[in-house]
């Protein structure tokens, strides 16, 4: 394969994760877990809350793959009385998603799809360009 094809290839994957772990977390938003105990332990029986991922570009020598970051906090602690997770003092713990932050990740995932597949179809006439002249 085309060294311009597998950079541009492995980009769009990229592309695809970040979208993917953004709407994963937007998803997820607004669920709920119980709040650890001192040891970092959820009680039995209880979920813990979901910790939101960001997926970002790590270059390789092949073009580039996906890692992926945590924000610090994951979750934070948040007064809920009436929910069935919430803790002796009405606590539940919620995940550590910023709407605003992920809104504009979906727009820069989207836009460097755009162009990674700008590359895909430039390849690909470079190339039958060079099948009609060879021919």
């Amino acid at each position: 394969m085309d060294a311009t094809l597998a950079v541009a290839r492995s980009g769009l994957q990229v592309q695809v994760n970040r979208l993917a772990a953004s709407a994963n977390n937007v998803a997820n938003a607004s669920s709920t877990g119980a709040v650890p105990d001192s040891s970092g332990q959820v009680p039995a029986g209880k979920p813990a809350a979901y910790q939101p991922t960001t997926a970002v570009s790590v270059a390789s020598a092949s073009g580039a793959t996906t890692g992926y970051q945590r924000p610090s906090p994951t979750t934070f602690t948040q007064y809920q009385p009436d929910s069935p997770l919430a803790d002796d003092s009405g606590s539940v713990e919620v995940p550590n998603v910023d709407d605003v932050q992920e809104a504009t990740t979906r727009l820069s995932a989207h836009r460097a799809y755009s162009t990674n597949l700008a590359v895909v179809r430039t390849s690909d006439q470079m190339f039958r360009t060079l099948l009609d002249t060879a021919a």
